[in-house]
């Protein structure tokens, strides 16, 4: 079976400027994306975006410059109109080839304010799933972004020496936001060198039912929606019916051991010529 993912990130809007001297002028935005497959074993890239220095090479890369399952990407940056909306109209194209609808596609975005000098300030997260129905869609994904720890806070009866430094630590950091951009933000960038690998933050955010701990001490304030047109056209999953398929899965795992019996042969050829 295959999916075919085309449409654009189209823009963002009801960003808050989050800087108190943006306040006066429109802010400039830009996203990081990353459309996310689960790496069980059945999903295949087919196609994807390609490198503009190497057109044969895939844009997305690990770090030791292997193709990865994941699509990531990057728009422009925009100026806001006078209504608040940035407008990206960033492509997304892309192909996977499944034997299973486990691990399904998820889009996770990182969206970045920009001021006059080049300094870029994370201005929210967000994920929203791709939708499994073939169709054409428009999609609002809302952003968030992190404001504290709730384990930063105590009682002022339990311990009133360290709510008022608590406290007084809260203003110090709420005041650098509010006048200078700097705000909390998740350890890791979503692509921090350009490379798609798995990051804190990318847990965090795709994976939240295995980081509950985390999740639940982390206080967040909503910061506007991410806009998304797609059309989703998929091939065979009737064959797939509504979970897995045995025939399928059976043909899949011979596949598997038929591979791993080749690569052995392989290396004990080279190994006896050697």
């Amino acid at each position: 079976a295959s999916v075919h993912i085309v449409g654009e990130i189209s823009g963002a809007r009801d960003v808050p400027a989050h800087n108190f001297w943006r306040l006066s002028s429109s802010q400039a935005l830009w996203c990081k994306y990353e459309l996310m497959v689960e790496d069980n074993g059945r999903w295949i890239k087919s196609d994807g975006a390609r490198s503009h220095l190497t057109p044969s090479q895939p844009a997305s890369v690990d770090s030791s410059n292997n193709p990865v399952l994941s699509e990531c990407g990057q728009t422009q940056v925009c100026v806001c109109d006078a209504l608040g909306t940035a407008v990206w109209a960033h492509p997304i194209d892309v192909h996977y080839i499944t034997t299973s609808l486990r691990g399904w596609p998820s889009i996770i975005f990182e969206v970045w304010a920009q001021d006059r000098g080049g300094r870029n300030e994370i201005a929210g997260y967000g994920v929203c799933h791709v939708p499994s129905a073939a169709g054409q869609y428009t999609l609002e994904v809302p952003l968030w972004r992190p404001v504290e720890l709730a384990t930063s806070r105590t009682s002022f009866l339990a311990n009133p020496l360290g709510y008022i430094g608590q406290s007084l630590t809260a203003l110090v950091r709420r005041s650098n936001g509010v006048f200078l951009g700097v705000w909390p933000r998740l350890h890791n960038d979503l692509n921090p060198d350009g490379f798609c690998e798995m990051t804190n933050a990318k847990r965090l955010i795709f994976h939240p039912p295995d980081q509950t701990g985390e999740r639940r001490v982390l206080r967040t304030t909503a910061s506007g929606s991410v806009q998304l047109s797609l059309s989703v056209l998929t091939r065979g999953f009737q064959k797939l019916g509504s979970g897995l398929n045995p025939a399928v899965e059976a043909a899949w795992l011979e596949e598997q051991k038929r591979k791993a019996q080749e690569k052995e042969e392989s290396r004990l050829q080279a190994h006896a010529r050697t």
